[in-house]
């Protein structure tokens, strides 16, 4: 978290299976960490978070002793790797959920401004990277918008606005 080196075990004056649990259980406190920072939305600091998370489970899986040398440590590094899958699950799918929150702001942006070109490139967009059915039928009112526009049907074009507003609103 603060960046600096890991102290060895000798400077802890630990033994190796004491330091490889503790740092098992350290990965615990380090999702717990990640989440909170997650919560902030600080994305980046989460990926480095992970990146040591993975590190620190590279080291542990390279711990092939018996677990009466090492303490337990195999279900220790089983539970790393639980826990390390869980959060990177977990980042993915907060990253794609912002990722699409920005988008949907995007196309909010372009109902206000009846551009309705770019309103459809981002209804698309949308639903090329959600596979959901809201998102399909964002896409379909907006194309019929893009279509009302290209024929000069005002009426339809401001019916097909309410339609796409009211359809991203409730999102």
């Amino acid at each position: 978290i603060s960046g600096r080196e890991l102290p060895t075990p000798a400077s802890l004056d630990v033994e190796l299976p004491a330091y490889l649990n503790g740092m098992g259980e350290a990965v615990g406190e380090l999702r717990r960490h990640l989440l909170d920072r997650l919560r902030a939305g600080e994305v980046d600091h989460c990926e480095a978070i992970l990146a040591a998370m993975d590190d620190m489970y590279g080291v542990l899986v390279t711990m092939d002793y018996p677990d009466a040398m090492t303490g337990g440590l195999r279900r220790t590094t089983d539970a790393v790797r639980g826990i390390l899958e869980r959060t990177r699950g977990d980042l993915t799918v907060s990253v794609r959920q912002r990722e699409l929150e920005r988008r949907l702001d995007s196309l909010s942006d372009r109902l206000r401004t009846g551009d309705t070109e770019r309103l459809v490139a981002e209804a698309r967009t949308i639903a090329i990277t959600t596979s959901s059915d809201w998102a399909s039928r964002i896409t379909g009112t907006a194309m019929q918008l893009q279509i009302a526009g290209l024929r000069g049907s005002r009426g339809t074009q401001a019916r097909l606005i309410g339609r796409l507003r009211s359809q991203v609103e409730t999102l």
